[in-house]
């Protein structure tokens, strides 16, 4: 099922990346084509997903899909929301987060222009948290992630 969806979600580049890497690509979906940045770790029924789009008002689009192996979401179903902890070589961003049960993922948007897209872009790893649940952080590598979100900012600010 948790395959199903990331297909779904993200067809064109779900084959196409490489788990441990960042990368950028166009993605089908309902409102059409999309330029997307991603990474994943893991495999099979461990593999999570961490994937960017442009969002509204110069904001990006964070799409968090936990492994089908870790109990998520770590609280009440599909009315879940929970500050959500993006941690960049151990400085902390939180930003608020819900779980959007269609889709299997948590959600949260932030600006295109600042210190987290800053960070994500020149770090070296990066550590997703839902402080004050039972879910354990985890850690995403962000190898590429320069090349990648640079080219997602472009296709944002033609779009």
């Amino acid at each position: 099922m948790r395959a199903l969806a990331v297909l779904l979600l993200f067809p064109s580049i779900a084959f196409a990346e490489t788990c441990g890497a960042w990368s950028a690509g166009i993605s089908e979906e309902e409102e059409g084509p999309v330029m997307v940045a991603s990474v994943c770790v893991g495999a099979g029924s461990t593999e999570s997903n961490l994937f960017l789009k442009c969002g509204p008002e110069d904001r990006l689009s964070l799409r968090f899909l936990a492994a089908a192996a870790l109990d998520f979401p770590p609280g009440d179903g599909g009315d879940f929301s929970s500050p959500l902890r993006l941690s960049v070589d151990g400085e902390a961003f939180d930003r608020p987060a819900h779980f959007e049960a269609m889709d299997g993922a948590m959600v949260s948007e932030f600006p295109i222009a600042g210190p987290l897209v800053d960070r994500l872009k020149a770090g070296r790893a990066l550590t997703v948290a839902y402080p004050g649940t039972a879910f354990k952080p985890l850690a995403l590598p962000l190898t590429g992630s320069r090349a990648a979100i640079d080219t997602l900012v472009a296709a944002c600010a033609g779009s």
